[in-house]
């Protein structure tokens, strides 16, 4: 036991690494079997839900430049109209 101590890396290299991966593999195999659960059914839908959230993803992203946009060409049209009304006639007076 002692020895475990020292040489941690190499026991767990040699020993622990495929004992913790075949302990995990055999629970988790018993717990799917416990649960009921179809893993391939439940493969494709995660598959569909990631699909489905990839197209929610860019579709955000579309209406948000959409929205700077719009939010843009607005901010721009008050100011064009805004120095439209303001501006002279070029003789100094507003134009009536």
């Amino acid at each position: 036991m002692i020895e475990d101590v020292y040489e941690p890396i190499s026991k767990y290299r040699d020993e622990f690494r495929e004992k913790f991966a075949r302990l995990a593999r055999e629970k988790f195999k018993e717990l799917t079997e416990e649960s009921g659960v179809d893993v391939s059914a439940n493969r494709r839908l995660a598959a569909a839900v990631k699909s489905r959230e990839a197209k929610a993803s860019s579709s955000r992203g579309r209406k948000t430049l959409f929205g700077v946009l719009t939010s843009l060409a607005f901010i721009a049209g008050v100011i064009a109209a805004a120095a439209a009304f303001a501006a002279p006639d070029g003789r100094g007076n507003r134009s009536a």
